[in-house]
């Protein structure tokens, strides 16, 4: 039998790994250890180990940033959420301690509070965050009220992190992930290279090669990844797809929400009576199309995240 050109040219870790962090980080895990432990056969797995291994950090580190941006992101939401929620028992609060002195039939009261309470509890984070700055800037005309502005400006300084803290973190949230995807090709590269290694290592017998990487996983069936961000409460329609009832489709959610993954006749279905809820912090889960429900008729994969304060990010192999 006579190789192709194309079938030389094709890099199976290219194949197999796409744009999966999950998949990637499995099979660079197995050969990285497998090339450690032969480390001491050869020089030549030596060289194999010490080219491979700093790739394989590179994979791992740029990982954990990932997983730590979207836990920055979720603490940073909660507690600028938390801290909003939390503005109107504190505008409470600063209006009792100012009543102390300027009661509120009194002009000074009426031009601290000159739209009530209103702007602190409703509108836009924006509205409510400059609400807070101007009645700091109302209190610094009354010294009688020096304390009521120092606990003020405490709250609003609190809430002026919480919303940069988030801000920030949405818009630079995909470049975590755009640098992993990069580095998944860089450790595909980098496997076909060792793989390459150790045809030169075992020229006479090729069989021990396969002790050095994850052959179940590189034999599985070619797969499309899908990645998704999902606000608090969101539904949404991740592709469309025909499942056959020996299917599997693979879930990774590094999220601290709980996502609910299904199928459906219909695009946008939210009410599902067959589903599978893939659990916060879990890497390749397997799930049998059956489970997320009728194969038969179902044309959509759909995913709802459960939490309606927390976002969710799910990665999807099928």
């Amino acid at each position: 039998m006579t190789a192709k050109k194309s079938d030389l040219a094709k890099n199976a870790f290219k194949a197999s790994i796409q744009k999966s962090f999950t998949r990637a980080i499995k099979l660079s895990s197995f050969s990285d250890a497998a090339l450690e432990a032969n480390r001491t056969i050869s020089p030549a797995i030596d060289g194999l180990y010490n080219f491979y291994h700093p790739k394989h950090l590179l994979l791992i580190n740029a990982n954990d940033n990932r997983v730590a941006q979207t836990n920055v992101k979720v603490g940073s939401t909660t507690a600028k959420k938390n801290l909003l929620k939390g503005l109107t028992q504190k505008v409470n609060d600063w209006d009792f301690e100012i009543q102390k002195t300027y009661r509120d039939f009194t002009d000074e009261y009426k031009i601290i509070f000159a739209n009530g309470h209103n702007p602190f509890t409703q509108g836009k984070q924006t509205d409510r965050l400059g609400a807070v700055h101007s009645l700091s800037i109302v209190l610094g005309n009354y010294p009688l009220l020096n304390l009521v502005k120092t606990d003020v400006d405490a709250y609003y300084d609190l809430l002026l992190l919480a919303y940069n803290t988030q801000q920030g973190n949405i818009s630079t949230g995909g470049q975590d992930s755009g640098t992993v995807t990069n580095i998944c090709t860089t450790i595909a590269n980098a496997l076909q290279y060792v793989y390459g290694g150790l045809i030169m290592q075992y020229s006479d017998n090729l069989d021990p090669i396969t002790n050095f990487f994850d052959m179940e996983t590189l034999q599985q069936k070619p797969q499309k990844t899908f990645t998704k961000h999902l606000n608090g409460g969101q539904v949404f329609t991740i592709c469309k797809h025909s499942f056959k009832t020996t299917d599997d489709a693979y879930f990774s959610n590094i999220s601290d929400a709980t996502l609910r993954v299904y199928i459906a006749h219909e695009k946008g279905e939210t009410n599902p009576t067959v589903f599978f809820d893939v659990p916060p912090r879990v890497s390749n889960i397997v799930v049998h199309a059956p489970q997320l429900g009728n194969v038969a008729d179902g044309r959509y994969l759909i995913v709802k995240n459960l939490d309606p304060n927390l976002p969710g990010d799910i990665e999807v192999n099928l």
